[in-house]
């Protein structure tokens, strides 16, 4: 069992030896009406002449923290039931720990948002080593992010009046079942490709900055009820839809699977816990959007698919197919949530095939072995039964295969390794 040097102070200062700064990405964390510090302070063990690192988390609001989960990586990790208010605690991990992160939650939907470093300066040099050192540290400074809401990928914190912080996770779900199992660097991947296509397509859009690996900020909006496909490809539910009578396509279309229709056809659906597919009737009838609004989703939803689609085409993929969601920002209708391969089907020429499954580089890898492994239709047979869906442990190969195909088409769309 590893130890841990573990000091609960009263005071506020604290002399530091130290030889250099060990920075870290935090886990983002804070509480809703409350305030404190986190410092993270490399000290020297003079015993090994080894840098290590030390934490420091004071409670400076008037309410305590608990269920406090410290992680200093390395397998080092360290649980404290609760921090009262104006309590200082002092954490080190082993000495052998590089201390390259920490990682910080509690109860009360905490996260840290920034941190900041300050370089060391030697002061003086007694043998073969140091003996003083000016005090270093990092200073993590808290904002109260108030926690909105959990979606299937993302979660949500109001930053201000104007804008809010998506926080993207690991999390996977398909056929509206979430997965208990997380898709390694997802999260991240999710992130920085909503940076990308907002930066990159020119329609008005909510993005405003990229916080962090995994968070982004955007402008707070009113949502449309509406969630806008556009399909380029004939595949997915639309071929068993079309089978079933539910859909039509335009007369003279090739409806080999996985065929490319001879244009984008707009196919909506409400947005909901579970997605029903609309015409624009039936979106008129249920008061979703407006004949104007509709007919300008449809057609800047084709457009916006048009100009991914060459993007991605001139890096080696086919964009067979795109969801959209759109709100109203100063009486606008304006571009919003976020894009990636959640939202979208991704092929590679290379092994594109008419007539077969294709090689997926998004979530459709899962939905695939899903289906071929006959859990849709568990799925579909349990909702029938007035049931909730049980999700299956995904393989350990489909697992890394996802994160592997979700960097691969990032590095290539963006041109930037991750």
């Amino acid at each position: 069992m590893k130890q841990y040097n573990v000091l609960i102070a009263a005071g506020i200062a604290a002399i530091v030896i130290v030889t250099a700064v060990f920075g870290a990405d935090l886990v983002k964390f804070s509480v809703p009406t409350q305030e404190y510090e986190i410092f993270v302070d490399p000290i020297l063990d003079k015993q090994s002449l080894f840098v290590m690192g030390r934490v420091i988390i004071q409670n400076t609001g008037s309410q305590p923290l608990t269920n406090i989960h410290v992680n200093f990586g390395a397998g080092d990790t360290l649980d404290l039931k609760t921090l009262k208010a104006g309590q200082k605690i002092i954490l080190s991990p082993p000495p052998d720990n590089p201390m390259e992160f920490v990682m910080i939650s509690a109860d009360n939907d905490i996260f840290v948002n920034k941190a900041y470093r300050e370089m060391p300066k030697m002061v003086g040099m007694m043998g073969s080593w140091p003996f003083s050192y000016q005090l270093n540290h990092i200073k993590i400074q808290s904002d109260c992010l108030k926690f909105l809401a959990s979606g299937k990928v993302k979660d949500i914190y109001s930053v201000d009046e104007d804008t809010i912080l998506f926080k993207f996770s690991d999390r996977v779900s398909a056929y509206d079942v979430k997965f208990k199992q997380d898709i390694p660097r997802k999260g991240e991947v999710l992130c920085k490709f909503a940076e990308f296509w907002f930066n990159e397509l020119s329609v008005s859009n909510h993005f405003v900055r990229r916080e962090s690996n995994t968070e982004i900020v955007v402008k707070k909006m009113q949502m449309l009820p509406i969630e806008c496909v556009v399909r380029g490809y004939f595949y997915g539910s639309l071929v068993n839809r079309w089978k079933n009578g539910e859909v039509t396509v335009p007369e003279g279309t090739d409806t080999t699977l996985a065929a490319k229709l001879s244009e984008p056809i707009f196919d909506p659906t409400t947005k909901s816990e579970h997605d029903i597919p609309i015409n624009k009737a039936k979106a008129l009838e249920m008061n979703l959007v407006t004949d104007e609004q509709y007919n300008w989703l449809e057609k800047t939803s084709i457009e916006i698919y048009k100009k991914m689609a060459g993007i991605a085409d001139g890096v080696g993929f086919i964009l067979a197919d795109l969801k959209l969601e759109f709100g109203i920002l100063d009486g606008q209708i304006t571009l919003g949530d976020s894009i990636g391969p959640d939202e979208y089907r991704l092929w590679p020429k290379e092994s594109f095939e008419v007539g077969k499954i294709q090689e997926a580089y998004d979530k459709q890898l899962l939905r695939d072995w899903l289906t071929a492994n006959g859990y849709q239709k568990q799925f579909d047979d349990a909702r029938s039964a007035g049931k909730e869906p049980v999700a299956p442990e995904i393989p350990q190969e489909i697992i890394e295969k996802m994160t592997e195909r979700y960097v691969i088409a990032y590095e290539k769309l963006a041109g930037k390794s991750l």
